[in-house]
């Protein structure tokens, strides 16, 4: 089963688990470039896996999806390393492509990971690469060495 395949089942499964879903053509979510409606989905988790190891966690109150591009309102992603969680970014928007498995959240992104905590003009999961790109920061901070 390819990984778009698997998304779409993910999505409809947690539609059917309980979460929101609806289509609604011409009613605020616009419809697809093919002329049909766009879906949505409430309440949405979704974890991107390498074998059987947790990539990401992705949490979203609202997602809008058209063709291969999933709109995410609402985020918080979940970094894992070595199955634990190492950075926690929030955002209150995203674009998800299902294809590419690229994440683009709109800032500003509150970061929080094991250097501590910093607001990001944006950050990126580079889905071919496995690896989270945070943008440029709002802040100057220093970093101070263990004494």
């Amino acid at each position: 089963m390819s990984r778009f395949a698997r998304l779409a089942a993910v999505l409809l499964a947690v539609a059917a688990g309980g979460a929101g879903c609806s289509l609604r053509p011409g009613q605020g979510d616009k419809g697809g470039s093919h002329g049909g409606p766009a879906i949505a989905f409430h309440g949405v988790s979704l974890v991107e896996y390498a074998g059987a190891t947790a990539l990401w966690r992705l949490e979203a109150d609202h997602v809008r999806y058209d063709d291969r591009i999933a709109r995410l309102d609402g985020v918080t992603l979940h970094y894992y390393r070595g199955g634990k969680v190492d950075a926690v970014c929030r955002a209150s928007g995203a674009s998800f492509d299902t294809v590419s498995r690229d994440l683009v959240m709109d800032g500003p992104v509150d970061f929080t990971g094991r250097g501590g905590h910093m607001v990001l003009e944006g950050a990126r999961w580079v889905g071919n690469e496995r690896k989270l790109v945070a943008g440029q920061m709002r802040a100057r901070f220093q970093v101070a060495a263990d004494r």
